[in-house]
This record gives structure tokens, sequence and C-alpha cells, in this order.
């Protein structure tokens, strides 16, 4: 390892020289690379060099950071996981500068996340998941068999190449090394992950893929075992939906596009793999001839958009409204459907 210092920031660096071509330049690179931001983390890009800035901004996160940085705890982490050897992406260095800190990691060529990719290719794309879970199933069982615990294992933490079928895990903060013996409520945290296949596979496909990779609770069959995971899925979905409907009601980029004219504004709803399913174009009539319309009160109208979600989340079969048309000045408003809806006892309308 290499220390070093850059003005008041501190390093632990795997390799020299890794900071000379960007740091100097952190601050703009920052606002004009980010990938990533909320109020106190920023991820950003540099060549093959992703960084994750964190600047904390409550007292006690302040303290902490100058104590034990995250970037430091994730960095460590890293070098466990890979004694262990499980896949990660390759961690170059820590900074720290009071209660604010830096992580370098390097960039998983031509990778995407194992949701993302799942989606596309499968949810979406029909593709056969076959060799994917082959070798999916390949990498659960390496990490699985760390005796590790992870408190977010979910396919979005997991970098997937298409092109060599490789995974590594990516965001390695509050991931616990060699933690065993694990509860029996940490284990099913963590299975959990295999959710994912209900969009795609049947059960008895399912129930087969986790009796392969030999995961237990107790003394339960790999099918009882496939049923408790789905309902601890549907318990976590109904937990946080107050929270998803709060920012669907606020129109967060991860729901919808919205998009507005003289009259009024049009939501376009998104599908779970954050993309519209229907282009985000006016005029509607045109670029979306094929869509249904009902004209409700806008009350009742956001009540079926809202349920939509829910019943999407729950990976229950509907007719969902893709777009939401609320008129200005109006106690009416417009869902557009895939389909004829048979459910709504309500007129279609042309706009």
């Amino acid at each position: 390892m290499f220390k070093e210092q850059r003005g008041k920031w501190h390093w632990v660096l795997r390799e020299a020289g890794i900071l000379d071509s960007w740091f100097a330049d952190y601050q703009r690179l920052a606002e004009s690379n980010a990938v990533k931001r909320n109020p106190v983390r920023t991820v950003f890009r540099y060549n093959d060099y992703f960084i994750k800035l964190d600047t904390p901004e409550k007292l006690l996160h302040k303290l902490r950071g100058r104590l034990r940085p995250k970037a430091q705890v994730e960095f460590e982490t890293a070098l466990e996981l890979e004694k262990c050897s499980v896949p990660v992406v390759e961690h170059l260095g820590w900074g720290q500068c009071g209660g604010n800190s830096m992580l370098i990691t390097r960039a998983l060529p031509n990778a995407v996340t194992v949701m993302d990719y799942w989606k596309t290719s499968f949810v979406y794309g029909n593709n056969n998941p076959s060799h994917f879970l082959e070798q999916f199933g390949a990498f659960l069982q390496t990490f699985f068999a760390s005796g590790c615990y992870h408190p977010d294992f979910h396919p979005g933490n997991i970098l997937y190449n298409p092109e060599n079928s490789n995974f590594a895990l990516v965001d390695l903060y509050g991931i616990k090394p060699n933690s065993k013996p694990l509860s029996v409520n940490e284990r099913i945290k963590m299975y959990a992950i295999v959710n994912c296949l209900k969009a795609v596979v049947s059960d008895a496909a399912a129930i087969a893929f986790i009796d392969k990779l030999g995961l237990k609770l107790k003394n339960e069959t790999s099918e009882e075992l496939w049923q408790q995971l789905l309902d601890y899925k549907l318990s976590r979905i109904r937990a946080e939906w107050p929270k998803r409907k709060k920012q669907i009601v606020a129109e967060y980029d991860k729901f919808v596009t919205r998009c507005d004219d003289a009259n009024g504004k049009y939501l376009f709803r998104h599908n779970q793999n954050r993309q519209p399913y229907i282009k985000p174009e006016l005029p509607l009539s045109t670029t979306a001839p094929k869509l249904y319309p009902a004209k409700l009160p806008t009350a009742e109208a956001e009540q079926l958009w809202l349920n939509s979600f829910l019943t999407d989340f729950l990976g229950d079969e509907q007719n969902m409204p893709l777009v939401w048309y609320q008129r200005n000045n109006s106690n009416d408003s417009i869902l557009y459907f895939q389909k004829k809806n048979s459910v709504l006892n309500h007129n279609s309308v042309q706009k």
C-alpha cells in the first residue's frame, strides 16, 4: 500500500500515481461527471475510475466520518472479500479529509447490473435465461459459501459482463465478511435474491434452482423455501409501499417521465427497468394511437394509477394505465390503457 497526502487529504492507495491525472480537479469532475448524486454522496467517473465522494451533513455522521470513514470501511471490506474468493470490483484506494472521504474503484469493462441485464434480456426481452442462470448460480454459490452477510443483497448491487460471464459485487458498505453463524433472518434476506426468477421462470424451475444451490434455512424442502421467499418478498413490498407511493406522487424519474403541453401534463409510466412503456412524445394521438383512454374524476384516476404500481410490484397481472393526462383547471383527467379496459365502467373518450 502507498500513503500519500494531497493538500488536506490523506490517502491509502494500492498503486502509486492513481491521483495524478484527476485529483487536483476532483470538485469540477464531481459536478460534470456525476453518475449518481444525493445530498451526502456523489459518484463520478474519470476514465476507468469510479470515485465515490462522501460528504456527511449531520454532526454525528461527520464525527463518524473522522473516526471511521465509510470509504475506509468499504475498501477494507473489499480486501477481506478478495481473501474469501468473492468477486468484487477492483478497489484502488481511499482518502479522508476531516469527515469527508473518497473511495476509488476501477470500472468493470462492459458491465451492467444483473438487475438491468435480467430485466432487459429476459423479463422484457424474452430471451432464454438458461445459460445466464448457470453462471449466476455459480456466482451465488461462491458468495453463500463464503459465509459473508450482505444486508442489501440484490441484483442491482452485482455487476455482470455478458462477454465473459464475469460477476462482481459493487457497493460493499455494510457487508460483514466471515459473519458466521448467520441467523435464519439474515439468510432469508440474502436468499431472497432468487425472487427475481419469478417474473421469468416457472415455480418448478425456481425450485430446481434453489435445490441446485443447496439453500436451506432449517429442514424445509426447496419448494417450502421458495414459498417462504415469495412471502418475504410480498411483505417487503407492502412495507415499502408508503415510501414508494410518495415517490410516485412526487413524480420521481425512476417511475415516470413528465411531459407538458398548453392544456396540462402527461405522466408516462416506466417499467421496472426504468424505461417508459410508451415513448414520451406529444401529441399522444399520433405517437401512441393504440392506447385506449378512459375519462375519470382526477381523484379516482390517481387511485387507479397508484394501485396499478403496487399491483405491478406485487407481480400480479393487470391492464395497466401507461399514461395519465391531467388537464389544467379540471376535476377530470384521462388514463390511457394498453388495451380496452373491461374492468372500468367508463366510456372511452377521444381527447
